[in-house]
């Protein structure tokens, strides 16, 4: 049973304020082997702890292997969604 937050509108403000908040932690947190750690410890809890149960489903569906907070890595996983959502995929070279 999906709750409020699954209906189509909320899905998709909840995803532009998770997407807003993981670049946001790339991009201004400090990058240590502590905040690393963290960082993979947290993406990989999304696939439990993520409000929406058909996106949670989704991300447990993924493969988490080589989790890394840099904005390329994000970007690749911000792609992997967008596909499996048949969006259209960010151009990733920048961040190379």
């Amino acid at each position: 049973m999906c709750t409020d937050v699954c209906k189509e509108d909320n899905k998709e403000l909840l995803g532009q304020g998770t997407w807003r908040f993981l670049h946001s932690i790339v991009e201004h947190v400090e990058r240590t082997k502590d905040n690393e750690q963290l960082f993979q410890n947290f993406i990989q809890s999304l696939q439990y702890l993520y409000p929406c149960k058909e996106c949670r489903n989704h991300l447990q569906e993924m493969t988490f292997d080589d989790i890394e907070m840099t904005p390329l890595w994000l970007c690749n996983f911000h792609n992997k969604v967008n596909i499996q959502l048949k969006k259209t995929p960010f151009d990733c070279a920048s961040f190379k």
